[in-house]
């Protein structure tokens, strides 16, 4: 059994992707050579690889035990084979049991993800930012309803993220770090927003289908038309973000197969796949 959660990097060659097999671990593919290596060694349950912006490093949330019993702690390594894990908070923070799920590293803002915290009084989850070494997270937007999964624009301008807020839970936009009004960029459901690489689209998940929203950038910000389907497919969504837009406009998409049980299946090449069975 395995899951895998592909994460685009600077080095489109390089996938970092946690696999599931009690406890999971994180594994590098090499796209061009078609061949992977795990990274850590299984003895922490490792999910939610993220490369540092200059790709020098991957942080992922690890487990010192089983999925469910703590809450992940976010580390870091170098992306080499058997290279030492570090404490992404500072040693001496009191809140490393209770802090936060990985979502995004930035150049601009550090560290971003959300968390929860019912010692006090906020079981729900909260949009966080922080930097290696910090002691604390810092709230980038308290509210009453679930948010998860930040996103931040390439210009830095522009959170994207996903709220249960009215009730289902869609993707929104809203100014970083200023804040103010929440731009609902989804219908009938949104999750997992993904920036494009330039900034003028945010890609997101809708069930199985993954949809994408022209947006204006920059200054203001502006929802272009209405979000439309990109493509659907017997893709494996059961963790978050287990795909991932890369800088050419192509995506790297685990295939799922009932045929094959739960075993990892990275599809290499998707553009022309897709190109050849005919879907756009």
């Amino acid at each position: 059994m395995s899951r895998a959660s592909p994460e685009n990097v600077s080095d489109p060659h390089d996938i970092p992707h946690g696999v599931n097999c009690s406890p999971s671990s994180i594994w590098l593919i090499d796209r061009e050579h078609e061949r992977a290596v795990p990274l850590t060694d299984g003895k922490m349950h490792s999910i939610g690889a993220i490369w540092s912006p200059d790709g020098t490093r991957i942080a992922f949330n690890g487990y010192s035990t089983t999925y469910s019993a703590v809450r992940a702690e976010p580390v870091w390594m170098l992306p080499t084979p058997g290279s030492p894990v570090h404490p992404v908070l500072a040693r001496d923070s009191t809140k490393r049991r209770r802090s936060a799920s990985l979502s995004d590293w930035t150049r601009s803002a550090g560290l971003l993800a959300f968390r929860s915290d019912a010692a006090s009084g906020k079981p729900n989850d909260q949009l966080v930012q922080f930097g290696i070494d910090d002691s604390v997270t810092t709230p980038i937007l308290e509210s009453s309803s679930n948010d998860r999964l930040p996103a931040l624009s390439p210009d830095g301008h522009w959170l994207a993220y996903q709220s249960n807020l009215s009730g289902a839970t869609e993707v929104y936009v809203r100014a970083f770090p200023a804040g103010g009004t929440s731009v609902l960029i989804s219908s009938r459901g949104g999750v997992e927003s993904r920036w494009s690489a330039n900034g003028s689209e945010l890609y997101y998940r809708s069930g199985t289908r993954i949809m994408v929203a022209a947006v204006q950038p920059g200054a203001s910000f502006a929802l272009r038309g209405t979000p439309q389907q990109l493509f659907s497919g017997p893709y494996d969504f059961s963790q978050d973000r287990n795909w991932s837009p890369s800088p050419d406009g192509t995506f790297i998409m685990v295939k799922g197969d009932p045929a094959m049980g739960r075993q990892l299946r990275v599809v290499f090449n998707w553009f022309d796949e897709l190109t050849a069975t005919g879907k756009k």
